[in-house]
């Protein structure tokens, strides 16, 4: 099959934006055609803090702290002209 795709290309297309960080809120993880949006690459922001950047939104930042803190949620956050979940 010629056809196969690799999770990160799927990723990479895709018209979101895939991001992880550590424990210390520091992005270890930025993918995603969403990135585009915001005139990022992938993987930009891998080392720099979510705090950090996102500290004027602090629907934002609570949100990472409380899925840091364990907790599972599903919430969305309206940012820019833009929805995040």
């Amino acid at each position: 099959l010629n056809h196969l795709f690799t999770l990160e290309q799927v990723i990479s297309s895709a018209p979101m934006i895939f991001w992880a960080v550590d424990t210390e809120g520091v992005y270890t993880l930025s993918l995603g055609k969403g990135l585009e949006l915001h005139g990022l690459k992938p993987n930009e922001l891998v080392g720099q803090r979510h705090f950090d950047l996102h500290g004027e939104f602090p629907e934002s930042v609570d949100c990472v702290k409380r899925a840091l803190a364990g907790e599972q949620f599903s919430h969305d956050v309206f940012i820019s002209n833009r929805w995040y979940s």
